[in-house]
């Protein structure tokens, strides 16, 4: 059988009980601000201003401008190069040889198709 309990020891147990009720919900307030979820319901209307609200817009950059000698100078440059690299590879070819495109057969290839 269970003694009965004075109404004053209930009353000084429902205070305690009542004070760690509010502690625990402001922990679950704060975990829930840090994972950015709000509790049940509609959201506050500061909370969806907040995440409504479009960000600043970001400074536009300045388009660079290239003067007609700038490209001169770059389209000569070009091709220059392009010059050098071509001059490069006719000199590793021989005379009268055309440059080659793609991949050459082998003999080992050339009498597998030819042969009957």
């Amino acid at each position: 059988m269970a003694l009965p309990i004075s109404p004053d020891i209930l009353a000084v147990a429902l205070v305690g009980l009542e004070a760690q009720k509010v502690r625990i919900d402001e922990h679950i307030a704060a975990v829930r601000a840090q994972l950015g979820k709000r509790g049940l319901g509609r959201p506050a209307a500061a909370a969806t201003a907040a995440s409504s609200a479009t960000p600043a817009p970001k400074p536009k950059r300045r388009k660079l401008k290239l003067s007609a000698e700038g490209r001169a100078n770059i389209v000569a440059a070009l091709k220059k190069r392009w010059a050098e690299k071509e001059a490069a590879t006719t000199a590793k070819r021989t005379p009268g040889t055309p440059a080659k495109r793609g991949y050459e057969k082998s003999s080992r290839a050339l009498s597998v198709v030819t042969s009957p």
